[in-house]
């Protein structure tokens, strides 16, 4: 039991120094070290209980960029996200702490700029056209490790691979259609697996692949443009896990596939000069998420705690 504690508590310790340490930072491709972090104190009601009871959700990370520019860049990152509930067979949200790094391209589109006028001496610059861009979205490649969990640290695996995605960060016109991708492969290592050792199976290592897409609109903007109307916001996520090289016996179970939907409606509150009340937000979710063994389906009703300033575009949980 006290190795368990201490386990979890490890996985919590990015998101604390990434609280600690946040600044509003300047867009991607601007300051090379940005981070990000959310805290969402909500009710959380399941089907299976019928109950509401106190949980938080928190996402926090922290990247650095290397050569900050247009082209091909490496870069580093750490994450940690996850869900504590009052009552922890409630939810089949992972608590997960990963670090990845590779390459990362900024894709990005020319826009003109007003020349700089420098007096009536300067005969060039003030009727010189001038380029500038805009960027919308980045692509990432390269290498993961995590430690997951679920909350009762009853399953908990370490797991290394590849990943690869697209992140959608400009949600203007036909981009905001565009949802954000990431794909992942591990080799997945079980540390503890309470499900294995019920079913009297060996807990060796297996293969897992992981598909997830994220979308979010202000859709109130569309409705109206009253100020009032236009913060509210949609989002939805689906998240596909596939694994292979499993027991017959958990495969057999089911084990092998897992879908996670997710559809939110929020109400922005930055606009309204909220410090840190960035968000209200309903979120209704049906599915399994890995190590978690149990379907669920959930509402959370809360709050968006976090800074307004984003220092860079998340990628989707996987």
């Amino acid at each position: 039991m006290k190795c368990n504690t201490l386990l979890l508590c490890l996985s919590l310790i990015p998101a604390t120094l990434a609280a600690q340490s946040v600044t509003n930072t300047p867009a991607a491709g601007k300051d090379p070290f940005s981070t990000e972090w959310k805290l969402k104190p909500a009710l959380l009601h399941t089907t299976e209980g019928n109950l509401f009871n106190p949980a938080v959700r928190f996402d926090a990370d922290a990247r650095y960029d290397f050569v900050p520019n247009l082209g091909p860049k490496g870069f580093v990152e750490g994450r940690t996200a996850g869900t504590i509930a009052l009552e922890s067979r409630s939810h089949s949200d992972p608590t997960y702490a990963e670090l990845s790094g590779g390459f990362t391209w900024n894709t990005f589109h020319l826009v003109s700029k007003a020349p700089a006028y420098h007096g009536p001496d300067d005969l060039n610059g003030s009727n010189v056209p001038m380029l500038d861009y805009q960027t919308f979205g980045r692509f990432d490649a390269g290498l993961k490790a995590r430690f997951e969990t679920d909350q009762r640290m009853e399953n908990y695996n370490v797991a290394y691979g590849a990943v690869a995605g697209y992140v959608m960060s400009d949600k203007n016109g036909w981009r905001a259609l565009v949802p954000s991708v990431v794909a992942a492969y591990d080799r997945v290592e079980i540390l503890h697996s309470e499900l294995y050792r019920k079913m009297g199976v060996n807990e060796d290592a297996f293969y897992r692949f992981s598909l997830s897409a994220s979308w979010d609109y202000r859709i109130g903007e569309l409705i109206s443009k009253n100020r009032f109307v236009t913060p509210l916001g949609t989002g939805f996520d689906v998240r596909y896990y596939y694994s292979h090289d499993l027991p017959a016996a958990i495969r057999g179970a089911g084990f092998d596939e897992s879908l996670y939907l997710a559809g939110t409606l929020s109400y922005e509150l930055t606009d309204l000069k909220f410090s840190y009340l960035r968000q209200i937000f309903v979120t209704v979710a049906h599915g399994r998420q890995p190590p978690a063994t149990k379907d669920a389906t959930t509402v959370f009703v809360g709050l968006v705690i976090g800074p307004k300033l984003r220092g860079h575009s998340q990628a989707p949980n996987l």
